[in-house]
Protein backbone atom coordinates (compact mmCIF):
# COMPACT_ATOMS: atom_id res chain seq x y z
CA UNK A 1 0.00 0.00 0.00
CA UNK A 2 1.56 3.35 -0.35
CA UNK A 3 2.02 6.08 2.15
CA UNK A 4 -1.31 6.73 3.72
CA UNK A 5 -1.90 10.78 3.91
CA UNK A 6 -4.65 13.04 5.60
CA UNK A 7 -6.16 16.37 4.40
CA UNK A 8 -4.63 19.46 6.77
CA UNK A 9 -8.54 19.80 5.54
CA UNK A 10 -9.41 17.43 8.66
CA UNK A 11 -8.02 19.80 11.28
CA UNK A 12 -10.77 21.37 11.66
CA UNK A 13 -12.49 18.52 13.14
CA UNK A 14 -9.45 18.36 15.70
CA UNK A 15 -10.49 22.50 16.22
CA UNK A 16 -13.64 20.59 17.58
CA UNK A 17 -11.85 19.27 20.46
CA UNK A 18 -11.75 23.39 21.68
CA UNK A 19 -7.89 24.19 21.54
CA UNK A 20 -6.26 26.14 18.84
CA UNK A 21 -4.28 25.65 15.78
CA UNK A 22 -1.24 27.44 17.59
CA UNK A 23 -1.42 24.91 20.37
CA UNK A 24 -1.99 22.18 18.15
CA UNK A 25 0.77 22.44 16.02
CA UNK A 26 3.24 23.51 18.72
CA UNK A 27 2.32 20.18 20.86
CA UNK A 28 2.26 17.79 18.27
CA UNK A 29 5.85 19.54 17.14
CA UNK A 30 4.17 20.18 13.69
CA UNK A 31 4.90 22.99 11.51
CA UNK A 32 1.63 25.52 12.24
CA UNK A 33 2.00 26.83 8.17
CA UNK A 34 1.15 23.38 7.41
CA UNK A 35 -1.62 23.03 9.97
CA UNK A 36 -3.49 25.84 8.23
CA UNK A 37 -2.83 25.19 4.76
CA UNK A 38 -4.50 22.68 2.73
CA UNK A 39 -2.08 20.20 2.17
CA UNK A 40 -1.61 16.46 2.59
CA UNK A 41 0.54 14.99 5.42
CA UNK A 42 2.07 11.72 6.11
CA UNK A 43 -1.23 9.92 8.49
CA UNK A 44 0.62 9.66 11.10
CA UNK A 45 1.41 13.14 11.77
CA UNK A 46 -2.73 13.65 11.75
CA UNK A 47 -2.66 11.08 14.54
CA UNK A 48 -0.15 12.94 16.49
CA UNK A 49 -2.32 16.27 16.13
CA UNK A 50 -4.70 13.82 17.54
CA UNK A 51 -2.88 13.41 20.19
CA UNK A 52 -2.01 16.46 20.89
CA UNK A 53 -5.77 17.69 21.43
CA UNK A 54 -6.31 14.72 23.94
CA UNK A 55 -2.99 15.93 26.02
CA UNK A 56 -3.92 19.64 25.78
CA UNK A 57 -7.56 18.90 26.96
CA UNK A 58 -7.18 15.44 29.31
CA UNK A 59 -10.26 14.27 27.75
CA UNK A 60 -9.27 10.66 27.44
CA UNK A 61 -12.40 10.55 24.57
CA UNK A 62 -11.44 13.51 22.60
CA UNK A 63 -12.10 11.87 19.21
CA UNK A 64 -15.56 11.48 20.15
CA UNK A 65 -16.62 14.26 21.67
CA UNK A 66 -15.00 16.41 18.69
CA UNK A 67 -17.14 14.30 16.31
CA UNK A 68 -20.05 14.98 18.63
CA UNK A 69 -20.01 18.61 18.44
CA UNK A 70 -19.55 18.98 14.80
CA UNK A 71 -21.50 20.60 12.18
CA UNK A 72 -21.95 20.86 8.65
CA UNK A 73 -19.70 24.74 8.04
CA UNK A 74 -17.14 23.19 10.00
CA UNK A 75 -16.47 20.48 7.46
CA UNK A 76 -17.95 22.63 4.50
CA UNK A 77 -17.60 20.66 1.39
CA UNK A 78 -18.38 17.13 2.50
CA UNK A 79 -20.32 18.24 4.89
CA UNK A 80 -22.67 19.84 2.42
CA UNK A 81 -22.80 17.40 -0.03
CA UNK A 82 -23.54 14.63 3.22
CA UNK A 83 -26.63 17.49 4.75
CA UNK A 84 -28.20 18.02 1.02
CA UNK A 85 -28.17 13.95 0.39
CA UNK A 86 -31.60 12.81 -0.13
CA UNK A 87 -31.62 10.11 2.77
CA UNK A 88 -28.82 8.25 5.29
CA UNK A 89 -28.00 5.62 2.11
CA UNK A 90 -27.69 8.36 0.21
CA UNK A 91 -25.35 10.56 2.06
CA UNK A 92 -22.72 7.51 3.15
CA UNK A 93 -22.42 6.52 -0.56
CA UNK A 94 -20.76 10.04 -1.30
CA UNK A 95 -19.23 10.06 1.86
CA UNK A 96 -17.21 6.93 1.29
CA UNK A 97 -16.39 7.90 -2.76
CA UNK A 98 -15.28 11.21 -1.85
CA UNK A 99 -13.55 10.51 1.52
CA UNK A 100 -10.62 9.21 0.28
CA UNK A 101 -10.02 12.52 -1.57
CA UNK A 102 -9.15 13.98 2.31
CA UNK A 103 -7.84 10.58 3.51
CA UNK A 104 -5.82 8.80 0.87
CA UNK A 105 -4.44 5.62 0.49
CA UNK A 106 -7.12 3.54 2.99
CA UNK A 107 -9.88 1.46 1.77
CA UNK A 108 -13.56 3.06 2.34
CA UNK A 109 -17.01 1.85 0.96
CA UNK A 110 -20.43 1.71 1.86
CA UNK A 111 -23.09 -0.66 0.30
CA UNK A 112 -26.85 -0.73 1.01
CA UNK A 113 -26.65 -4.19 -0.18
CA UNK A 114 -23.80 -5.09 1.91
CA UNK A 115 -25.60 -4.60 5.07
CA UNK A 116 -25.90 -1.22 5.22
CA UNK A 117 -22.15 -1.38 6.62
CA UNK A 118 -19.84 1.29 6.56
CA UNK A 119 -16.67 -0.07 6.58
CA UNK A 120 -13.25 1.74 7.00
CA UNK A 121 -9.66 0.53 7.35
CA UNK A 122 -7.99 2.38 9.90
CA UNK A 123 -4.12 2.27 8.88
CA UNK A 124 -3.60 2.54 12.99
CA UNK A 125 -5.12 1.43 15.74
CA UNK A 126 -4.82 5.05 16.77
CA UNK A 127 -8.44 6.07 18.87
CA UNK A 128 -9.79 9.80 18.05
CA UNK A 129 -9.08 9.87 14.50
CA UNK A 130 -11.87 7.10 13.95
CA UNK A 131 -13.85 7.98 16.53
CA UNK A 132 -14.47 11.87 15.36
CA UNK A 133 -15.24 10.33 12.19
CA UNK A 134 -18.08 8.15 13.27
CA UNK A 135 -19.39 10.26 15.41
CA UNK A 136 -19.88 13.19 13.35
CA UNK A 137 -21.57 11.17 11.09
CA UNK A 138 -24.11 9.90 13.69
CA UNK A 139 -24.30 13.75 14.88
CA UNK A 140 -24.95 14.96 10.98
CA UNK A 141 -27.17 12.69 10.46
CA UNK A 142 -29.60 13.43 13.21
CA UNK A 143 -28.99 17.17 12.55
CA UNK A 144 -29.80 16.54 9.11
CA UNK A 145 -32.97 14.64 9.70
CA UNK A 146 -34.25 15.93 13.08
CA UNK A 147 -34.29 12.38 14.49
CA UNK A 148 -32.15 9.93 16.51
CA UNK A 149 -30.65 8.39 14.19
CA UNK A 150 -28.44 5.38 16.05
CA UNK A 151 -26.55 2.00 13.80
CA UNK A 152 -26.93 -1.17 14.72
CA UNK A 153 -23.78 -2.23 15.37
CA UNK A 154 -20.00 -0.10 15.95
CA UNK A 155 -16.67 -1.87 15.19
CA UNK A 156 -13.38 -0.12 16.17
CA UNK A 157 -10.10 -1.24 15.36
CA UNK A 158 -8.63 0.54 18.98
CA UNK A 159 -8.55 -1.09 21.84
CA UNK A 160 -10.94 -0.80 24.20
CA UNK A 161 -11.07 2.71 26.61
CA UNK A 162 -10.98 2.58 30.31
CA UNK A 163 -14.95 3.81 30.38
CA UNK A 164 -16.88 2.45 27.20
CA UNK A 165 -20.10 4.71 28.76
CA UNK A 166 -19.66 7.68 26.68
CA UNK A 167 -20.20 5.72 23.74
CA UNK A 168 -22.56 3.81 24.90
CA UNK A 169 -24.61 7.25 25.54
CA UNK A 170 -23.92 8.54 22.39
CA UNK A 171 -24.06 5.80 19.44
CA UNK A 172 -27.44 4.03 21.72
CA UNK A 173 -25.31 0.63 21.72
CA UNK A 174 -22.03 -0.86 23.21
CA UNK A 175 -19.43 -0.74 20.43
CA UNK A 176 -17.01 -3.82 19.81
CA UNK A 177 -13.22 -2.89 20.16
CA UNK A 178 -10.22 -4.36 18.70
CA UNK A 179 -12.07 -5.38 15.69
CA UNK A 180 -10.11 -6.04 12.17
CA UNK A 181 -12.12 -3.03 10.51
CA UNK A 182 -13.35 0.22 11.86
CA UNK A 183 -17.30 -0.07 11.17
CA UNK A 184 -20.97 1.19 11.79
CA UNK A 185 -23.91 -0.86 10.43
CA UNK A 186 -27.84 0.69 9.55
CA UNK A 187 -31.08 -0.89 9.80
CA UNK A 188 -33.02 -0.39 6.51
CA UNK A 189 -35.14 2.21 8.42
CA UNK A 190 -32.40 4.13 9.45
CA UNK A 191 -30.77 4.01 6.11
CA UNK A 192 -34.20 5.68 4.44
CA UNK A 193 -34.38 8.32 7.16
CA UNK A 194 -35.30 11.35 5.35
CA UNK A 195 -32.95 14.64 5.09
CA UNK A 196 -34.67 18.14 5.04
CA UNK A 197 -32.42 19.64 3.09
CA UNK A 198 -32.10 17.39 0.19
CA UNK A 199 -31.04 19.00 -2.86
CA UNK A 200 -30.11 16.89 -5.99
CA UNK A 201 -28.95 19.42 -7.76
CA UNK A 202 -26.78 21.18 -5.72
CA UNK A 203 -25.01 17.75 -4.71
CA UNK A 204 -24.46 17.12 -8.24
CA UNK A 205 -22.88 20.52 -8.93
CA UNK A 206 -20.80 20.31 -5.62
CA UNK A 207 -19.56 16.73 -6.89
CA UNK A 208 -18.67 17.89 -10.27
CA UNK A 209 -15.72 20.73 -8.50
CA UNK A 210 -14.92 18.38 -5.68
CA UNK A 211 -11.26 18.29 -5.67
CA UNK A 212 -10.99 22.21 -6.58
CA UNK A 213 -13.54 22.96 -3.52
CA UNK A 214 -11.79 20.66 -1.44
CA UNK A 215 -8.05 22.35 -2.23
CA UNK A 216 -9.60 25.91 -1.27
CA UNK A 217 -8.29 25.01 2.56
CA UNK A 218 -10.33 27.39 4.74
CA UNK A 219 -11.92 29.24 1.50
CA UNK A 220 -14.32 26.44 1.17
CA UNK A 221 -17.55 27.81 2.36
CA UNK A 222 -16.67 31.14 -0.15
CA UNK A 223 -15.51 28.66 -2.91
CA UNK A 224 -18.49 26.48 -3.00
CA UNK A 225 -20.94 29.72 -2.86
CA UNK A 226 -19.05 30.92 -5.94
CA UNK A 227 -19.33 27.17 -7.51
CA UNK A 228 -23.34 27.73 -6.50
CA UNK A 229 -23.59 31.35 -7.90
CA UNK A 230 -21.63 30.41 -11.25
CA UNK A 231 -24.38 27.10 -11.87
CA UNK A 232 -27.51 29.16 -11.06
CA UNK A 233 -26.22 31.92 -13.26
CA UNK A 234 -25.45 29.12 -16.04
CA UNK A 235 -29.35 27.76 -15.66
CA UNK A 236 -30.52 31.38 -16.21
CA UNK A 237 -28.95 31.85 -18.98
CA UNK A 238 -29.59 28.58 -20.50
CA UNK A 239 -33.72 29.58 -19.38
Amino acid sequence: MSEVQASTALVAMVLNAGVSAEELAHAAGLDLRIVESPTLIPYQDGMRLWQAAAQLTGDAAVGLHAGMSCRVDRVPVLGTMFAHSDNLADALERLARHLPQVIRGVQIRFSREDSGEFIYHSPSRARHGVDSMFAAIVQLARDCSGDRVRPSAVSFQSAAPDDPAPYVDFFGTRPRWDQTVCSMRFEATALDTAFRGASPALVTVLESHTASLLDAGHGQQKAIEAVVQRAALRCLGAG
